[in-house]
């Protein structure tokens, strides 16, 4: 991390070792002969721990952790990196390092990335219920009168709210996820409805609600990543995700109306345009950027959180309302089975040689 002052630009750090330094094994002692463009192995296996051992850290300072250092069931986390162009850097990387040593003293090293994912239970997607009043006056109610234009006595009329007016009272009823994972078979659900309240509706309007379309909805993820360094200074990166649904929406070439029954139903528009977080590629263009989506977690000096930020419109009776809001948004890793990559994506890692 790096921090501009007054006095210069200053430089912080703040390494945890996550798996102890004698994880190691002896694979082979004794002379080694291979000849030109022959080749050695040696078999081995690797218990990597569910959990950190924090006997690396009882002389850290409890002010430059996110987690309590002497817990002993802080997870592993999972592979991450961050790198905002040059101020902050954040990453748990994981090597598989190997080294050759020689009679005379002479070492070889190499090291070999690998990435570890911590995997959830397949949970599906949590819900969260927002419900907003609008309160309509306009002759556009009247059925046949949408798109009519208005005389100059309906125009004052409707201006000054008379009770000739027509008026529409309904709840604009919004579920949305606060909680999804990545690689979920099913849609993210993203349902929208219409409730009349008929005590705020005309009479002629009861029986017959107007049709209200969706003019615009926009959903973005927001990423917060937080990076601790020695004594206890962060930094805070924020990086906004756009799924692009009106996009979707439009290559659909259809209006989209929100129901207005008494019966529940609902317009669901992530199963309408098949809305899903992938962790590697984003076959359908919702995900706009090249970071792939990541979970949510907390280790020592890493902390990765989201909110879900979204914007409706609708239109009823030639007038547009709009609610804008966020919320807290949880975002699971992928359950075992369900994280593969497509077809045709590489991820491998060439080993890193050090002599």
């Amino acid at each position: 991390m790096e921090v501009t002052s007054a006095t210069g630009l200053s430089k912080y750090h703040g390494l945890f070792n996550l798996i102890p330094r004698h994880a190691k094994q002896k694979l082979h002692q004794g002379p080694l002969h291979i000849t030109n463009g022959d080749q050695k192995s040696w078999r081995f296996a690797i218990t990597i721990p569910e959990y950190v051992d924090p006997a690396d850290f009882r002389d850290r300072n409890e002010s430059e952790s996110f987690l309590p250092l002497k817990a002993t069931n802080n997870p592993l986390p999972s592979t991450f990196t961050l790198f905002d162009g040059g101020r902050t850097e954040g990453f748990v990387e994981y090597f598989v390092g190997a080294s050759l040593r020689s009679k005379d003293e002479n070492r070889k090293e190499a090291r070999l990335p690998i990435t570890i994912t911590h995997y959830s239970s397949l949970a599906g997607s949590e819900l969260l219920t927002r419900s907003y009043f609008y309160s309509i006056l306009s002759y556009g109610l009247i059925p046949g009168m949408e798109e009519s234009k208005l005389s100059l006595p309906q125009i004052i009329m409707q201006a000054m709210k008379t009770s000739s007016v027509p008026k529409f009272g309904f709840h604009l009823r919004l579920d949305m996820p606060n909680v999804i994972q990545i690689n979920d078979p099913t849609p993210i659900p993203i349902q929208l409805r219409a409730i009349m309240k008929r005590r705020f509706t005309s009479d002629d309007i009861r029986n017959n609600p107007p049709k209200i379309k969706l003019e615009w909805i926009s959903i973005q993820i927001i990423a917060t990543t937080e990076v601790m360094c020695e004594d206890g200074h962060t930094m805070e990166e924020e990086s906004e995700m756009d799924l692009d649904i009106m996009n979707q929406i439009s290559i659909r070439e259809q209006d989209v109306y929100i129901p207005c029954t008494e019966d529940g139903s609902f317009i669901d528009i992530g199963d309408l345009i098949d809305l899903r977080l992938d962790r590697y590629d984003n076959i359908c263009p919702q995900h706009q950027g090249s970071a792939p989506f990541m979970p949510n977690f907390e280790t020592y000096n890493i902390r990765r959180s989201h909110r879900l930020k979204w914007m409706v419109a609708v239109e009823v009776g030639g007038q547009v309302v709009q609610k804008m809001e966020r919320v807290m948004l949880k975002i699971l890793g992928p359950s075992h089975g369900l994280d593969e990559p497509m077809p045709g994506t590489r991820y491998a890692s060439e080993p890193i040689m050090r002599g």
